[in-house]
């Protein structure tokens, strides 16, 4: 595993040994996808109870387009940060916690999902992405397999006593 700079060193992202690419650019790539949207949206047609196909591909791909664009331009912002994009992945977490666990979403009915711990004010480590039409992320195999992904890069990082911007700097990053 290595993590690697993806944006102004306030965002990161896991590469894992067995992928080529990041799983921010894997995410914005495979969702931006026509033919691997489409596919996806019809393996699990029964999640989307429905909806028009075509309307769920659209609206993936423009999620997918305007996440990117919006951490782009938050990442250069001085008056902003991406804090402003993630919030807690349990609902129910109310205060602060140590690498907590991150979700973003460009909008609340978005289907697309970016996960995350964060290190401290707009800084994290991205550790996957999801197309999520479910609820819960246990009742689908490739959304458990991002619940497995955050907490394999969150034993990483506390495993390598990360507990600040400071301490994550001293990690090797690529």
């Amino acid at each position: 595993m290595e993590i690697v700079d993806i944006f102004a060193e306030k965002l990161y992202a896991v590469k894992y040994a067995y992928d080529t690419i990041d799983v921010y650019n894997k995410c914005i790539e495979s969702w931006t996808d026509v033919e691997y949207v489409r596919e996806f949206v019809k393996k699990h047609q029964s999640d989307i109870k429905g909806k028009d196909i075509n309307k769920v591909v659209e609206n993936i791909i423009e999620d997918a387009e305007d996440i990117d664009q919006l951490l782009y331009e938050l990442s250069l912002s001085t008056n902003e940060n991406i804090d402003e994009f993630f919030a807690p992945l349990l609902n129910s977490e109310y205060k602060v916690q140590l690498l907590s666990k991150q979700k973003g979403r460009i909008h609340r009915k978005s289907y697309t999902r970016i996960y995350g711990i964060k290190i401290e004010s707009n800084c994290f480590v991205i550790t996957g992405g999801a197309i999520k039409f479910t609820l819960f992320m246990d009742e689908r195999e490739h959304t458990k397999q991002e619940l497995k992904n955050i907490d394999k890069v969150r034993d990483y990082l506390k495993d390598n006593q990360v507990i600040d911007k400071d301490t994550f700097q001293d990690l090797d990053l690529k």
